[in-house]
């Protein structure tokens, strides 16, 4: 499971394109709202954040609560 700080880090240094092909990246909707929040800001995280959002049809956003349930029945 992705978080932002993890997903912007990764764009801030170009390697966001390579972890994406190599892997099957999972977030929630909380941090598609936390990069949405930063993405507003006019800075070096704000651009980045703005790229992780443009290429977030490379990603699976899951329900918390589904991939709770998921977690418990394993």
């Amino acid at each position: 499971m992705a978080d932002a700080p993890t997903l912007v880090s990764l764009a801030s240094v170009y390697l966001l394109p390579l972890v994406l092909s190599e892997f099957d990246v999972v977030l929630t909707g909380i941090v598609v709202g936390e990069l949405k929040a930063m993405s507003t800001f006019d800075d070096a995280h704000g651009r980045a954040a703005t790229e992780v959002l443009e290429k977030i049809d490379s990603m699976r956003v899951v329900n918390t609560s589904d991939y709770q349930t998921r977690l418990s029945n394993m």
